[in-house]
C-alpha cells in the first residue's frame, strides 16, 4: 500500500469522511468564488482587496481540487493505493494552505504600513511590490515539496516553518496594531479635551459638552446631539470613524488568524507526534491514523469559514453576498 497512513480505517469511516469532504468542497468553492467576484467589483479593487483576492483563490482552489481529490481517495480503495493521487493531494493541500496563510502575513503587513506610514502607503505599498509578495507567497509553498529531495528532515523542517512562520509574524503584526489603534484613539480623545469641549459618550459619538460645571456626567451624556460641531470636533469624530474601520478590519483578520490556528493545529500535532511515535512507537497507530485523517478534513475546511468571517464584518459585503446567493437559488429554482 502506498499510503499506511490511514490503512487501519474502517469504511464507515471513509464513507463519513467522503461526504464532509464532498460536501465541504462545495461551500468552500461557492463562497470564494463569491467572494473573490465581489472583491474584484470595480468599486472594491483596491490595494488591500486585491491582496485578499489572493487569500479567496486559494480557498476556492481548495474546494475546487483539494476536497474532491481527498473524497475521490477515501471514497475508492484502489485511490487508497495510488502513489500518484496521495501526492496530488499532499502537494496541493500544502500549496493551498501554505498560500493562505502567507497571504494573511501580507493583509497583516499592509494593514500596518496603513496605519503607521499612512502619507507614503502608496509609494511603499505598490502594486508591483504586491504582486511580488503575492507570486512568493505561492512559490514557497509550491516548491517546499523539492526538499524531500534533500532529505527527510530538511523537508519536515521547512513544513514546520512554513506554518509556524508565519503565525508568529501575525501574532506580533496584530498585536502592534491592535496596540497603536488604541493608542491613536486615546490621543485623539485627549486631544479634543484639551482644546474643546468634547465628552465621548456611552455609545461611542463624540458630542459638544456645555460650559456649565454644575452639571454632571449623566447631564453631559444626555446633551441633545442636533448641536452644530466645530471643525476640530469633526476632525476628530472623521479620526475615530477611520481608527473604527481599521480596528473592524483587524479584528476580522484576527477572526481569521484564530480560525486558522484552530483548524490547522490538529494536523501540525499529527506532525509531531508522528515523528515521536517513530522514535519511540508508544502512541497507538489507529489513533495516529484517526488524527492524521481529522487534521486533513480540519486543514481543508478553513477555507469554508474564511469568506464568511471576512464578509460578516463588511456590512456592504454581506449585502451584496446575499444578493448574489439569491439570485444563483432563483436560477436553480
Amino acid at each position: 500500500m502506498c499510503n499506511p497512513r490511514f490503512s487501519l480505517l474502517s469504511e464507515e469511516t471513509f464513507l463519513v469522511y467522503g461526504i464532509l469532504f464532498i460536501l465541504c468542497g462545495i461551500v468552500a468553492a461557492v463562497g470564494n468564488i463569491i467572494a473573490f467576484y465581489i472583491l474584484w467589483m470595480p468599486d472594491q479593487r483596491n490595494k488591500s482587496n486585491k491582496i485578499l483576492s489572493s487569500l479567496a483563490i486559494s480557498d476556492a482552489l481548495t474546494g475546487l481540487v483539494v476536497f474532491p481529490i481527498n473524497a475521490y481517495q477515501t471514497l475508492s480503495p484502489n485511490a487508497r493505493l495510488s502513489c500518484s493521487i496521495d501526492f496530488a493531494r499532499a502537494y496541493f493541500a500544502l500549496l493551498m494552505s501554505g498560500s493562505s496563510v502567507l497571504t494573511l502575513v501580507v493583509i497583516a503587513l499592509d494593514r500596518y504600513i496603513l496605519m503607521t506610514r499612512y502619507a507614503s502607503y502608496h509609494f511603499i505599498m505598490t502594486e508591483r511590490k504586491i504582486v511580488i509578495m503575492l507570486i512568493a507567497c505561492w512559490l514557497y509553498p509550491g516548491l517546499t515539496p523539492l526538499l524531500k529531495y534533500a532529505g527527510e528532515t530538511p523537508y519536515l523542517i521547512n513544513m514546520i516553518l512554513i506554518f509556524f512562520g508565519p503565525i508568529i509574524l501575525l501574532i506580533i503584526l496584530y498585536c502592534l496594531l491592535i496596540r497603536l489603534i488604541y493608542e491613536s484613539r486615546k490621543k485623539v480623545i485627549a486631544h479634543a479635551s484639551k482644546t474643546t469641549n468634547i465628552v465621548e459618550t456611552q455609545d461611542g459619538r463624540l458630542e459638544m459638552a456645555p460650559s456649565s460645571s454644575n452639571l454632571t456626567e449623566a447631564d453631559i451624556i444626555d446633551q441633545p446631539t442636533k448641536s452644530k460641531l466645530s471643525p476640530t470636533v469633526s476632525a476628530v469624530s472623521a479620526s475615530k470613524k477611520s481608527s473604527k474601520r481599521h480596528m473592524k478590519l483587524a479584528k476580522s483578520v484576527s477572526v481569521l488568524l484564530g480560525c486558522y490556528l484552530i483548524c490547522l493545529t490538529p494536523f501540525n500535532l499529527w506532525m509531531i507526534l508522528d515523528m515521536v511515535n517513530k522514535a519511540s512507537g508508544r502512541i497507538s497507530s489507529v489513533h495516529l491514523q484517526h488524527l492524521y485523517m481529522f487534521g486533513v478534513f480540519a486543514g481543508a475546511a478553513n477555507s469554508c469559514v474564511n469568506p464568511f468571517i471576512y464578509l460578516s464584518k463588511q456590512p456592504g459585503f454581506r449585502k451584496r453576498f446575499r444578493n448574489i446567493l439569491t439570485q444563483i437559488s432563483n436560477n436553480v429554482l
